[in-house]
């Protein structure tokens, strides 16, 4: 039986302080954007959530480009 990989290997993953800094918000606001989904944690680790920093970076350029409002 094949397994299947939850998470890529090459992905690089950031934590949510990361997060906040790059897309310039507070942890409250992060957390408040993990409650309505916007951003999703790829894999946690007890109480701490990590991100695909790729998918980060992406929603700034779509924050920054208008394509997402915030």
């Amino acid at each position: 039986m094949k397994q299947l990989k939850l998470f890529q290997e090459d992905e690089e993953y950031i934590t949510l302080d990361e997060v906040c800094t790059i897309l310039s918000i507070s942890k409250a606001t992060a957390r408040n954007w993990i409650k309505s989904n916007k951003l999703t944690p790829a894999k946690t680790n007890g109480r701490e959530s990590f991100f695909v920093k790729a998918e980060i970076e992406e929603l700034l350029e779509n924050i920054k480009s208008g394509k997402v409002s915030r």
